[in-house]
């Protein structure tokens, strides 16, 4: 179902052969169209609707206990009978599984929830690569007997993913990043065998990450919060409003501070400033590292968007059919290759990391993100919006800005600088003639 103000997390499809005993689950083909996510995704969209999210955890009990995404529910594979989802009936599965009324009320709330599937200790890209030999029993004797426990949990979330999809509920995932992700990445939404008693309610608004461990987008209630930009690590900050104070200026040296003084209304020259922020963005991502490595040439993506502008339509909950073309879409191959990018260039720099905001993180910072990715990847505005707005949710830039970011696209991606210096030296050389 869709939830008004949701974003549909991207997604790619895993085709599964299950064995015969869950037929009448997976239906007479035996087979199961999955759609994923992954960790960077998954706490994005915990920022905004955090309560809008049910988390299952199919893990041992053993591994859940360890390490697990606060909030979530473990169904633990040695407690799971294939009868729980073939005949699947709520008051029994709620009594077997839930430990409180307050997971056994989430559950029941399921169909107005996004549903996220946890199965995996570790990455599962190589498993699930194999797609429908993956159950065989062929297989299963090729495999160490670690990997071969691991193939229970997932069964058993692809049986749960089949049961809610009988239940016409459209927004359910697998999570194909394993915990030890979470845990390295975002360990603050996790509870461990040692700190087992954080609430959904005790995690903080985080800013979203557009690129991992280096650029966040977010609004000024993140960016008062000296505890939070503690945890993430941030060391520079880029303030683009013209009312919000630099907080920890004074009083935290280790935090350098830049600021855009600029109003969010059309009429605004946010452009005058995209060479400025452009130039201190670049400068933390390059750190130590002399040159970020350029990618040439990405897929045409032009013939997926209508010409007429629309900031729904690149929304991806209100096309179902951005789900179906994600797997193999040249949008996902252009995604790819700037995180891939960026990544390189991150690994070789000193963990400096930006937080880019202004007073609601939805216009004039998301402005000067848009512009950056736009300005070093050479890519369209349609397509830089779109790799924003998949990680920041509720982009709303005004009128006037846009209107900058598309004439930014026609220039060239040339700043005020570049073209002023272009067209002095065509005058200089028409008078030499």
């Amino acid at each position: 179902m869709e939830k008004e103000g949701s974003t549909k997390l991207t997604s790619e499809t895993f085709v599964a052969n299950i064995s015969a005993s869950c037929a009448k689950v997976m239906g007479k083909d035996m087979k199961v169209k999955l759609q994923t996510t992954n960790a960077q995704e998954l706490y994005n969209h915990f920022q905004v609707f955090k309560s809008q999210i049910l988390i299952m955890d199919f893990r041992p009990k053993e591994q859940f206990e360890q390490s697990h995404l606060v909030g979530s529910i473990n169904i633990p594979s040695d407690k799971v009978k294939e009868a729980d989802f073939t005949n699947f009936d709520e008051d029994s599965f709620l009594e077997k599984f839930c430990t409180s009324e307050t997971e056994k009320e989430r559950i029941r709330r399921r169909k107005r929830l996004l549903v996220v599937l946890i199965a995996f200790d570790r990455n599962c890209d190589q498993l699930l690569s194999l797609n429908s030999s993956v159950f065989t029993s062929k297989f299963k004797r090729r495999l160490s007997s670690d990997s071969s426990e691991g193939l229970q949990p997932l069964k058993n979330a692809i049986m749960m993913q089949s049961v809610l999809v009988k239940e016409r509920h459209r927004d359910c995932y697998l999570c194909k990043s394993g915990m030890n992700v979470f845990q390295d990445k975002y360990p603050f939404l996790c509870n461990t065998d040692e700190t087992q008693t954080k609430t959904i309610a005790d995690c903080g608004r985080y800013p979203s990450e557009i690129f991992e461990a280096f650029l966040y987008l977010s609004n000024c209630l993140v960016a008062k919060d000296a505890d939070l930009l503690k945890t993430l690590g941030i060391t520079h900050i880029l303030n683009v409003t013209d009312n919000v104070p630099n907080y920890f200026e004074e009083s935290n040296p280790d935090l350098e501070y830049f600021n855009i003084d600029i109003n969010d209304v059309e009429e605004a020259p946010i452009e005058e400033f995209f060479e400025f922020a452009y130039n201190i963005i670049n400068q933390v991502l390059l750190t130590n590292n002399e040159k970020i490595e350029e990618i040439d040439e990405f897929p045409d993506i032009s013939d997926h968007y209508s010409d007429e502008f629309d900031t729904h339509t690149l929304r991806l909950d209100t096309s179902s059919k951005m789900i179906d073309l994600w797997e193999n879409s040249p949008l996902k191959s252009t995604i790819s290759s700037v995180d891939l990018s960026i990544e390189t260039a991150r690994q070789q720099n000193s963990g400096s990391k930006i937080l880019v905001h202004c007073a609601m993180g939805k216009s004039r910072s998301a402005t000067i993100v848009i512009m950056y990715i736009m300005k070093k990847f050479k890519l369209p505005f349609k397509t830089a919006f779109k790799l924003v707005s998949l990680r920041r949710e509720k982009i709303d830039i005004n009128p006037g800005f846009i209107e900058k970011l598309k004439e930014f696209e026609n220039n060239d991606f040339k700043f005020a600088t570049e073209s002023s210096d272009q067209s002095n030296a065509s005058t200089e050389a028409g008078d030499a003639l």
